[in-house]
């Protein structure tokens, strides 16, 4: 039994050193305690530059669906003039008259058509 606790004791000074425990000495505690640190710090630092990468990417996208939900918005509104447009044509005679006479030029039998030149 003695011997195991020998080997349990040994090896908890090698897991956690720095917990103080074992054979190590305050010079070989200190090394152990900067690479620590300088771990974490790098952790920390890759950390970091991820979430800014994450952030930076997070607000072009934001800026995309604003952008999108503009042109969405402008269609949405395109489509309905035009809906309006062939209800009108479907349903207004004196609509699809006009229509008729402003984009092919006809005209009633006695009537006469002036075309101006636009300066």
């Amino acid at each position: 039994m003695g011997g195991t606790n020998g080997i349990a004791g040994l090896a908890c000074c090698f897991a956690f050193p720095f917990l103080g425990f074992g054979p190590f000495t305050t010079g070989v505690r200190r090394l152990v305690q900067i690479v620590y640190l300088v771990v974490f710090a790098a952790l920390a630092v890759g950390s970091l530059t991820f979430g800014w990468q994450t952030w930076r990417e997070y607000q072009r996208l934001q800026e995309v669906a604003r952008v999108m939900e503009e042109r969405l918005g402008v269609a949405e509104q395109r489509l309905a003039d035009q809906q309006e447009q062939l209800r009108r044509l479907q349903e207004d005679p004196d609509y699809v008259e006009l229509v008729i006479r402003r984009r092919l030029g006809y005209a009633k039998p006695d009537e006469l058509i002036f075309r101006f030149d636009e300066e």
